[in-house]
């Protein structure tokens, strides 16, 4: 955890600063230093007690996603108390993505036998990912409970994930003869996850970054 990149985020999930975990202290794992990931780089002033998310990822120990309160605010250094390792859903939650990518499926309906069921393959496109799941468009009618083997790519890294059909959605802007659906992914395992997590956080900080540089042209 120690010298790992982390994010510092608001409540609300605006970036306050890329920083960098300094220390945590011996004596009491729920206290942390953060410095800046650049020397050069200022941090900004924080008011003290400010509930904060701590966003980090290594090689090693995967996906963090942590809560804490604000104790110490300088320019150079910040620290926090109280920090906690965030709950496995609001985890899954934590990330969610705009994309614009086409995915296959392998689709199994809810009342279908498995043994007489045949396997059918659909094209769709994938709007959105989080953690937790995808949003998709689809031309075939997909029902509540339907079960989605998926294979698409981010980053040029190919991905497959099982979810489930959870809900239609209304899109703002309808295409013709598709309709959206709301899927949750089942059946993963903690490597999957922690994989995911990895192309979602490079993915974020581009997106962070464009916003930035479309700010200041």
């Amino acid at each position: 955890m120690v010298g790992n990149l982390c994010e510092i985020k608001t409540e609300q999930n605006d970036l306050l600063v890329v920083a960098r975990v300094e220390s945590i202290d011996p004596d009491d794992n729920t206290r942390m230093t953060i410095v800046s990931a650049q020397e050069d780089e200022r941090l900004p002033l924080v008011a003290y007690n400010t509930p904060v998310k701590v966003i980090s990822f290594a090689s090693k120990q995967g996906f963090l996603l942590m809560r804490g309160n604000v104790y110490i605010s300088t320019t150079s250094m910040l620290t926090l108390v109280n920090v906690h390792a965030a709950q496995g859903y609001e985890r899954r939650k934590y990330f969610r993505l705009n994309t614009n990518v086409v995915a296959t499926a392998v689709l199994q309906h809810e009342d279908a036998n498995p043994e007489d069921a045949e396997e059918e393959v659909i094209t769709l496109m994938l709007y959105d990912i989080s953690l937790g799941g995808i949003r998709i468009g689809s031309n075939k009618e997909l029902n509540p409970g339907d079960l989605l083997l998926t294979t698409f790519e981010l980053m040029g890294k190919r991905m497959e994930f099982c979810c489930r059909v959870r809900r239609e959605i209304i899109p703002r802007r309808v295409v013709p003869g598709q309709k959206q659906y709301g899927c949750e992914f089942v059946n993963f395992s903690t490597r999957q996850i922690d994989h995911l997590c990895n192309i979602l956080f490079k993915l974020q900080r581009i997106e962070i970054q464009n916003r930035k540089k479309n700010r200041y042209d």
